[in-house]
Parts: structure tokens; sequence; C-alpha cells
């Protein structure tokens, strides 16, 4: 019976998929200065797509992850050794005459 019982406990329990837990969204409340009149006069606030997607995240059907940091481009400067800045360690037997860069 004991067996049972946890098993039926492990069926109920909700599973974890990823590292975060899952933490409902406020509701968004207007003040009753900002209410109009009537129901139909409210303005349509939100997003479907969001509102989907905390959804599936409250069900445990998608795993909830932390927003994506944008990453920092670093400028990487590239070496480049010009003609002007070479020196001649060896110099050609052909070559009579200097190079333009010397």
């Amino acid at each position: 019976k004991k067996q049972e019982e946890a098993e039926e406990r492990e069926r109920i329990r909700k599973k974890k998929l990823g590292k975060f837990k899952y933490e409902p969204p406020r509701p968004d409340v207007l003040l009753t200065e900002e209410l109009p009149s009537s129901l139909r006069a409210l303005p349509a606030e939100g997003s479907l797509l969001q509102d989907r997607f905390d959804s599936l995240r409250a069900r445990n059907l998608i795993e909830v992850r932390d927003k994506a940091k944008k990453l920092k481009v670093r400028k990487t400067r590239k070496e480049v050794l010009r003609e002007s800045h070479k020196d001649l360690k060896y110099i050609s037997p052909y070559l009579k005459e200097k190079p333009h860069w010397m």
C-alpha cells in the first residue's frame, strides 16, 4: 500500500524541467481613475503570444529560462606587417639596388 501511495505522489508531483523556477507574472490592473465607464471601451493590453508562453511555462511544458544576455563584441586588432617596416636581414646577391621601402 505504501508503494502505491508513493507512486501516486510521484505522478501528481510537478517535474522540474530547467534549473529556474516559474514565477507567475503580476497581473495588469487599472486604477479606478483609469477605468472607462463601460467594459467595451477597455483598451486591449498584453500580447497573445506572451500569454501563451506563460501558460506553457506554468504547465511545465516549456523550460523556464532567463532572458538571453547580449554578448559584447570585442574588436580584435589584426597585426599587419607593412613593407615600410620590414627589416632585411638577408639581402639576395641578385638584388643590385635597394628596394624602394629601404
